[in-house]
């Protein structure tokens, strides 16, 4: 059978990532903490939502960094 293009003997991963910096933090504690409040968050949240908000996010992102080169719609897609 294959679904959504894949035969399904592909398996389905699903990983779950939480990235925290020293440089977020003022010490060792600070950043332990927010990473235990983050991955309780995250284990409480359907992987669904998480994906969906990481969608949400990134298009913020990328829309705040764009860069727009006005009257040379050439430029602007390269």
């Amino acid at each position: 059978m294959v679904e959504n293009g894949y035969p399904e003997y592909f398996g389905k991963v699903k990983k779950r990532v939480i990235v925290v910096t020293s440089r977020d933090y003022v010490d060792d504690l600070a950043l332990n903490q927010a990473a235990q409040d983050l991955r309780a968050k995250q284990v409480a949240t359907s992987f669904t939502d998480l994906a969906t908000a990481q969608k949400v996010a990134w298009a913020k992102r990328w829309e705040k960094a764009d860069v727009k080169i006005h009257g040379n719609m050439v430029s602007t897609l390269h």
